[in-house]
């Protein structure tokens, strides 16, 4: 019995290490097809520019995403006048949500600030994912949109779970599964995110379409006009606005 139970657990063992190297392989065949470790931490800066549509309320609007070295982040939402802020000083995630009828900075409440602080990352979270303490797990395939996909489970650092979904010939991530809880209501729901339209930015391979389904009534698409790197940010610019500044 003894020899039978040491023979399985070589059999499970060798296993976990099978699909360990199939995860890596993913991973870095995802990274050159991005431009490649190198091209990636070239980058300092990163801002992208585009417009939403909230297809089921007939809404148009405005994004700016602002990105810095290594983990600054801001990004502005313009709907009807109103411009929603979420921004991350590398210390304090924060945000202006003026459609609450609020036109000044707060802290982010704790579960949405980790989502922030996730998006922040700099090189996202496949890149060094082991040094960062996020867990990767290959589960399998599935299709997207067509695509037979290759789907990965991500454990983050901080124990929150979401799914990405790879093209097994170009390895770019076609789809992204994470879990947002609602606002109003504060029950947790979970949300689909599609890239497409990949185009070469400063050697790099990023999405200029998204469609993000799950977050709200119908689903909202995202074209990006513009994508610039290596701009100069000023840090200020993510700092939350100190009290006085929120009066004026």
């Amino acid at each position: 019995m003894l020899r039978k139970a040491a023979f399985y657990s070589l059999l499970l063992t060798v296993a976990s290490f099978g699909y360990a190297q199939e995860v890596d392989d993913i991973i870095a065949k995802h990274i050159e097809a991005l431009g490649g470790l190198e091209k990636l931490k070239s980058i300092e800066t990163l801002r992208v520019a585009g417009t939403m549509t909230m297809s089921a309320m007939g809404l148009e609007g405005s994004m700016t995403r602002i990105m810095k070295r290594p983990n600054l982040f801001r990004m502005e939402m313009g709907f009807q006048g109103q411009t929603l802020v979420q921004a991350f000083d590398g210390k304090t995630a924060w945000e202006i949500v003026p459609f609450m009828g609020d036109p000044t900075a707060h802290p982010m409440p704790e579960d949405q600030a980790k989502q922030l602080i996730r998006e922040a990352d700099f090189d996202g979270p496949f890149v060094d994912y082991k040094s960062k303490g996020h867990k990767i797990e290959f589960v399998g395939k599935e299709e997207v949109e067509g695509t037979e996909t290759l789907k990965l489970k991500v454990t983050t650092k901080d124990g929150d779970v979401f799914y990405s979904f790879f093209d097994p010939e170009y390895y770019l991530e076609l789809k992204r599964i994470t879990k947002q809880k609602n606002r109003r209501t504060g029950t947790e729901m979970e949300a689909e995110i599609y890239f497409s339209d990949f185009k070469e930015v400063a050697g790099l391979m990023m999405p200029h379409a998204l469609k993000i389904k799950g977050t709200g009534p119908g689903e909202m698409n995202v074209a990006i006009t513009q994508i610039e790197v290596n701009v100069d940010v000023d840090d200020s610019l993510f700092q939350m606005p100190k009290p006085e500044a929120n009066k004026k």
